[in-house]
């Protein structure tokens, strides 16, 4: 979720360099997770720039942590009402 919204308030600020930003986003978030970073040997603290660290794992190895979930999706929903407000500021008109 989170890579569709920081997707749609680039394309309504930045349209012309909105794919290739979710793109990089979407490599970055991937390559620093902890799957590929542990294989990688990355620092830990390079691992923690992917929100993937912050997720629990499904179903619950042990008691989930809700706090992390409620931090990512009030990024999201933030990144969302961004994207909004700069879709009203353009000149796309629907029939």
């Amino acid at each position: 979720m989170k890579h569709e919204t920081s997707s749609n308030s680039k394309f309504a600020y930045l349209p012309r360099l909105s794919v290739p930003l979710s793109w990089t986003i979407v490599s970055i978030s991937i390559i620093f997770s902890p799957f590929f970073g542990s294989l990688l040997n990355l620092p830990e603290w390079m691992m923690d720039i992917s929100p993937l660290t912050y997720t629990p794992a499904v179903p619950p190895i042990e008691n989930i942590e809700y706090l992390p979930i409620i931090v990512l999706s009030i990024i999201a929903i933030s990144l969302f009402t961004f994207s909004l407000l700069g879709f009203r500021k353009r000149d796309l008109y629907v029939d």
